[in-house]
Formats: C-alpha cells, structure tokens, sequence
C-alpha cells in the first residue's frame, strides 16, 4: 500500500485529479500529444497494481472562500482585530490635511468621506489648549507634519502585514497540519487494521509519499504511532511495524520539498524525525536550492514561531549537494557530495561532524538534490524570453504616473533578474565554487519566480518533483517499483546517501 500526503495550498479537486494520474500516467495525457519515450510504468506511483491512497488534511488554501470569509468576520466581529489592524490607523492618516488634499484630485468620493476628520482633530487640538498648555506642547512634538502621516502609514502597513499573513493560511494551514491531519492519520491507520479480518494474518507492506508540510505531518504521525499501536501491559510490535498486530510494515519514506527544519535531520538531537527514520527501511529526500515557495514564504511565516532563526531559514526541502573542499564522512566513509543549505549568501553543512557515532544503531538516508532539473528550475530559453517580458511591463507602468517611484522600481527588477538570468547559466558549473556558487545562487533564485508565470508546462520550484517525464519523478517511481533509483538520476541530480546514529 501507498499512501500520498499532500502539502500547503492544496485544493481537493487537484489533489484528486493528481491521484488519478499517479495511479494512471496514460490519463495526462488522454486527449493531448503523448511524448516521445513516454513510459507508464517508469512514472506510476501504483507500480503492480498496489493499493495507492491519497490522504487529504484540511488544508485551507490560499485566498480560498472559506479563508476571505473567515478573515473578513474576523475583521469585523473582533474588536481588538478590526480597531488595532485597520480603523485606528486609518483614521489617523486620513486626518492629514495632506492626505486630504492628494485625495481631492485623485479620490475625490474618498475625500468627501473622510473630511470630517480633518475638522475633527482640530477640535481636538483646540480643546487640548483651552485645557492643559503642556498637552497641547506633547501633541506638537508626537503630531508634527509628516510624522502623524509616518506612524499612521507604519501602523496601517503593519496591519495589513499581518492580513496578508492571514490571507496567505500558511499558519492555519500548519496548524490544521499539526492537530487535525496528525491524529486524523493516525485514526485512518487504526480503523483500517480493526477493518481487516484478524484471522487472516494479513501484512500490508506500507511506504508513504510526502510533499511539503504533509512531510510534518507524515513523521510527527508515524512517531506517535509507534507508541498508539502498543498493547497495553506488552512489548508491542516489532520496531518497524505498526498495528496491535504488527499489520503494517514500514518500507520506504520519501519526502519531496520537505517544509521541515534540516536541524532536525541530525542526530544530536531526540526529534520526530529520527523517531520516524528509525522505524523506516529508508529514507529518501528530494530536494531544490531554487524552491523559493519554501526558501521565501515559509522564512516569512515561520521566524517568529521557531525556537531559533536558524530553523526557520533552512528547510530539509532546500538541501543542495556541494563537492566540498573538505567533504563530510560517515563512519570514516567519505562522501561525494556534502548536504548543504543556503538561505541567502553563505552555505551552512547539515552535518558538521561525523553521523555515525554508534554504527550499533544505523540508519540510512538519501540525498536528492533536484535544484538543476528543469521542472523546478525552468528552461534556460523560457526564462531568456520572460526577463524581458516582465521587465517591459514593469516599464510600461512608468506612463501611469509617479515617474520616480516606478523607475527606482524598474531599475531594482532589471537589476534582480537580469544577473538572475545570467546566474541561471552559470550557477550549474559554480556551485561547487565556495564564493563564487553563493552568490550565483542567490541571483538565480529571483528567475525562479519567474517560472510560476509558465503554469501550462507544469514548471514549479516547489511542486516540480511530481512533473512527468522528468527524472524526479521517474526517481519515485523507481524507489517505489524496485527501490533504488541510479539510473533515473540523469546530469541534472544529485544523490548522496549518508548513515545516521538513530
């Protein structure tokens, strides 16, 4: 049996419509071209006619109905939401005599709406002086011209910071992650054993696939259950089984963008990760220096919430393969490739010693580092033809007004993605270069944005694992058809595997 957990912003239609193809391949293409060397049995997710699930969690989605509607109520039925967020600082910037102004030639239905306010903290600053002299000389010094209009705008920017936050339902999403799709698997997981017939005797070989923040939800699920399936009073089930009955036996792990701190990935540490690496055959990670979805957003979201900076910025799904000068080891074996992660100009080891203090408890996991394969990196001819695009359009906003602020705009983007597209090419032959990588990848990460512009090829730097007809792809259906994906690999990926003291 194979099980599918999708990650943040999924939409049940699409994830449904995913499902059918992985089972499926031939149904992507039904009705289109079929490519040249197209082959359904080295990009199905069901190889031999296994059972392939797709579990759905409560994901929100972006900007979705539900979340809009949600946030709006919030807005208005939450007094400290509505005043603090929105109506203070509103208030406050359309007092500006200033403000007003601008908004009788721009806005003029605006201005006549808000011209009351005006008058209104004259009255005020008029009952200030006929009752107290010292307020009113503290009201001069807070309230000076452009400094009222500067703290209203930062209070106003602030709120709708955290309304985009809230839009965004990476957060909620999270936490739905955590507290609904967590038990929820593990309750689908114990209703399906209580399902099967005892006397039976069967045994369901189980490997899980896992995008993203279903990567969260996949190992925080599999270490509570290797205690929940516990018969009280007795040992329980062998360690790498699950179930009252030892049902299910847990073969191959593979985690694709995985919205998790790399920290936890290292054995100093008593974490669900390595609770979860213990009890699996193997662990197989993909993943992308270019996925910016992960580098960028997640940062945002999450560096208020973890426990430390670092485990913030730098994600087990942003891992890049870099032949290092002096190249990590395990249990005195040297590797090819050292697991890095750069969250912005400097690269930072996985493992900044030896993994394998206790080879007595050794566990092996997989490196898979996809940042050059084009479904997530995009065509070097694609990108060529966008940067002048998307730069043409920014230059044409320059004919709608506010010359200064469009041209600093302009100049900043030609910048970004002009030495972008240059550090696309050449960030392949660099990146092995200490200084010299660093900064190609930084540049390089701005064209990948670009690519999202590209839906109808199917390019994405956080979701591109699953494209078919490209090697990452071709690499899960290998690790799940025979287990071992060498000859899927190509130039374009990198592979490093490394033991670990579990």
């Amino acid at each position: 049996m194979i099980v599918r957990v999708h990650g943040f912003n999924t939409r049940r239609k699409g994830f449904e419509n995913d499902l059918l193809a992985d089972a499926d391949p031939t149904r992507r293409y039904r009705g289109k071209a079929v490519p040249s060397g197209f082959d359904p049995q080295g990009e199905t997710f069901r190889p031999e006619g296994a059972f392939y699930l797709g579990f759905r969690w409560p994901s929100e989605g972006l900007l979705s109905r539900g979340s809009v509607w949600d946030t709006f109520l919030a807005a208005c039925a939450s007094p400290a939401i509505g005043t603090c967020l929105l109506l203070l600082p509103l208030l406050a910037l359309f007092s500006t005599e200033r403000l007003q102004a601008a908004l009788r030639q721009c806005v003029p239905w605006l201005a006549r709406l808000t011209e009351w306010l005006v008058p209104a903290r004259e009255g005020i600053a008029a009952w200030l002086a006929a009752s107290s002299q010292a307020l009113l000389k503290l009201s001069e010094v807070l309230f000076a011209p452009y400094r009222e209009a500067t703290v209203a705008a930062g209070l106003l920017g602030a709120g709708l910071l955290f309304l985009a936050l809230r839009l965004s339902t990476y957060s909620r999403d999270r936490y739905r992650a955590l507290h609904y799709g967590v038990p929820d698997f593990g309750e689908f997981m114990r209703a399906l054993e209580e399902r099967l017939d005892p006397s039976a005797k069967i045994k369901i070989r189980l490997h899980v696939i896992g995008h993203s923040m279903g990567s969260l939800v996949l190992i925080n699920a599999f270490r509570v259950m290797s205690d929940y399936f516990h018969t009280p009073g007795g040992p329980g089930p062998e360690e790498r089984a699950l179930g009252r009955l030892g049902t299910f036996r847990l073969g191959t792990m593979i985690l694709c963008a995985a919205d998790i701190p790399v920290v936890m990935a290292t054995p100093d540490n008593n974490n669900y990760f390595l609770a979860a690496l213990r009890r699996f055959d193997a662990v197989h990670i993909l993943s992308s220096d270019r996925d910016v979805i992960l580098k960028w957003l997640s940062l945002l979201a999450n560096w208020m919430s973890e426990p430390r900076f670092d485990m913030a910025g730098r994600k087990l799904g942003n891992v890049l393969l870099v032949r290092a000068s002096r190249p990590g080891t395990s249990d005195g074996v040297a590797w090819a490739f050292t697991p890095m992660t750069r969250p912005v100009l400097r690269n930072f080891r996985v493992y900044q010693k030896d993994t394998l203090p206790n080879p007595g408890r050794a566990a092996p996991l997989h490196f898979y580092d996809c940042s050059a394969d084009r479904g997530l990196a995009g065509s070097g001819p694609y990108l060529a033809a966008a940067v002048p695009v998307v730069l043409a359009l920014l230059g044409a906003l320059t004919t709608l007004g506010c010359d200064s602020v469009t041209g600093w705009i302009l100049a900043l983007f030609t910048l970004l993605f002009g030495l972008g597209l240059i550090c696309h090419f050449l960030w392949p032959t660099l990146r092995d270069r200490t200084g010299l990588g660093r900064v190609c990848g930084m540049f390089a990460d701005w064209t990948a944005i670009l690519i999202l512009l590209a839906w109808w090829v199917g390019w994405n730097p956080h979701s591109g694992y699953f494209m078919f007809c490209r090697p990452p792809r071709q690499t899960i259906s290998a690790l799940l058809r025979v287990g071992s994906a060498e000859r899927t690999l190509g130039k374009t990926m990198r592979h490093q595997m490394i033991r670990l003291t579990v």
